[in-house]
C-alpha cells in the first residue's frame, strides 16, 4: 500500500484480531491512510480493540494531514473482558487525540459491538472528541456505540456520551443515525432522553434521520416531564429532518405506561412531521394507550408515512380495533406501503373491522401487511381470502400469517388462489 503496489484498490477491510499489542503494522495503516499514499482507496473498514493496537492506528493517523479527499473511514472498536484497563484507557486517549485534532475528518462510521461494549469511562472523552472546535467531523453519518452499564446512581454511558456531545463548540452536520445503549442497542432511556433532547436542540445533528428511545415504566413524575420533553423535541423543528423513530414502552403499570403513551401520541399531531418515513411503536397493553396511539397516527399529519409498525400493541378489544380502523386509510395516510401488526393479540373480529374499513374507504396502497403472531384462525382466514378476492388493494403483494391457529386446509386454500403471496 505505501509503496503504490496496489493502484487500483478501492476497498479495504482490516480485523487485527484479539490482543495484538505490538501496533507496528496499525500505526503504518494509519501513517498510510493519513498521506494519502493509497490514492485509489474509496472505502476503508477497521475493526480494532481498544488496547495498544487502537493506540498505535491513531498515531499513524497524526503523521499526515493529507488523506485522500475522497476516501471514508468506518471504524468499529470494542474492550476486551480481561484487557488491562491502562491499556483501553491508552486506546481510547489516542482515538481521542486524532478526532480533536481534525485526523479523522474522513470517518463516516463509528461503532461498537453489543457483545463488547465499550467501557463507561469512554463515553465522555469521545462525545467531547467528536463536537471538539477542532474535530471537523463533516463526513460522519453514524454512530452506533455500546457503552458497559454501571451501577446505580451512577450516569450511565449514554447519558455521559450525549453530555459530552451537547457541551462542544462544534457539530456533527452529516450525522443521520444515533446509536446507543446497553444492554439493548438503538435504545435510550431515562436521563439519557433528557441529553438526548439537550443535543438536538443544540443543533448539534441537524440531519439526524434516525433515533431510537425507550420510554421509562418508572412511576415518577421526573420521567413524565422528560418523556414530554423528549417528544415535543423530537417532533419539532429541531428535528424536522427526522425520518425514522422507534419508540419501545416496557411491561409496567398500564395506568403509567398509558399516560406516557398518550404523551408521545400528541406529539403525532405536530406540523413538524410531514417528512417521518418510518414509525416504529412497541409495549402499548393498556386500551386507553391504544386508542391515543390510533389517535396520533390518523391525525393527518403522517403524510409521508410509507412504514407503520405497531409491535406488541395490543388489539383485543373491540375499540382499540375500531381505533386502529379509522386511523389507517388513505387519506390519513396516502404513501403507506407497509403495516405491521404483529404480536398484537389481533383476533378474527379485528381483522374484520380492519377489512370492512377498507372496503368503505379508499385504503391505504399497501404492499405489506404482516399480521404474524396473533389469534387468527380460519374465520378470518376466511375474512382475509374474501378481501383479497375484491382487489382493493391491488399493489399488495406480501401478507405475513406466521404463528397463527389457521389450519392446513385454509393454507392450501391460499397456496392455490394467491400464490407466492401468504408467507406461513
Amino acid at each position: 500500500l505505501g509503496g503504490g503496489g496496489m493502484p487500483y484498490l478501492e476497498s479495504l477491510k482490516l480485523d487485527p484480531g484479539f490482543g495484538v499489542e505490538e501496533g507496528e503494522g496499525a500505526s503504518a495503516i494509519g501513517e498510510i491512510l493519513s498521506t494519502g499514499k493509497a490514492r485509489s482507496l474509496r472505502c476503508v473498514e477497521i475493526h480494532c480493540p481498544a488496547n495498544g493496537t487502537l493506540r498505535a492506528f491513531c498515531e499513524g493517523l497524526c503523521v499526515g494531514s493529507t488523506p485522500n479527499p475522497e476516501m471514508k473511514l468506518d471504524l468499529h472498536v470494542w474492550d476486551l473482558p480481561a484487557e488491562a484497563p491502562a491499556s483501553v484507557q491508552a486506546g481510547i486517549a489516542g482515538l481521542e487525540r486524532a478526532i480533536r485534532t481534525g485526523k479523522l475528518s474522513y470517518l463516516r462510521n463509528m461503532g461498537s459491538p453489543i457483545y463488547h461494549p465499550l467501557p463507561h469511562t469512554a463515553a465522555d472523552p469521545l462525545g467531547r472528541a467528536l463536537t471538539h472546535a477542532g474535530a471537523k467531523m463533516v463526513s460522519l453519518e453514524t454512530i452506533s456505540l455500546q457503552f458497559a452499564p454501571q451501577p446505580p446512581p451512577q450516569n450511565e454511558g449514554p447519558s455521559q456520551f450525549l453530555k459530552a456531545l451537547s457541551e462542544g463548540r462544534g457539530c456533527l452536520p452529516s450525522l443521520e443515525a444515533l446509536e446507543l445503549g446497553y444492554p439493548s442497542p438503538r435504545l435510550l432511556g431515562g436521563e439519557a432522553m433528557r441529553q438526548l433532547c439537550a443535543v438536538v436542540r443544540a443543533g448539534k445533528v441537524p440531519r439526524l434521520k434516525r433515533v431510537a428511545v425507550f420510554i421509562s415504566g418508572a412511576e415518577d413524575l421526573e420521567e413524565d416531564r422528560r418523556t414530554q420533553a423528549l417528544t415535543a423535541t423530537l417532533f419539532s423543528s429541531y428535528a424536522a429532518s427526522s425520518r425514522e423513530v422507534f419508540v419501545g414502552f416496557p411491561p409496567a403499570q398500564p395506568t403509567v405506561v398509558d399516560v406516557r403513551v398518550g404523551i408521545f401520541s400528541a406529539s403525532l399531531t405536530s406540523d413538524h412531521l410531514s417528512k417521518l418515513s418510518e414509525l416504529h411503536v412497541s409495549g402499548v397493553s393498556g386500551r386507553l394507550g391504544v386508542r391515543s396511539l390510533c389517535a396520533g397516527i390518523g391525525s393527518g399529519k403522517l403524510s409521508s408515512l410509507r412504514v407503520l409498525i405497531l409491535q406488541m400493541v395490543r388489539l383485543e378489544d373491540a375499540e382499540s380495533q375500531s381505533a386502529l380502523s379509522d386511523s389507517v386509510d388513505a387519506e390519513k395516510l396516502p404513501f403507506l406501503r407497509v403495516l405491521r401488526l404483529s404480536s398484537a393479540s389481533l383476533p378474527d373480529d379485528g381483522l374484520k373491522a380492519l377489512t370492512s374499513a377498507w372496503m368503505s374507504r379508499p385504503p391505504c396502497p399497501l404492499q405489506t401487511l404482516d399480521l404474524s403472531g396473533n389469534h387468527l384462525s380460519s374465520e378470518g382466514a376466511g375474512t382475509l381470502s374474501t378481501f383479497l378476492g375484491s382487489r382493493r388493494m391491488p399493489a399488495l403483494s406480501s401478507i405475513i400469517l406466521t404463528g397463527n391457529l389457521i389450519d392446513e386446509m385454509w393454507k392450501t386454500l391460499f397456496e392455490d388462489a394467491f400464490p407466492q403471496i401468504v408467507e406461513w
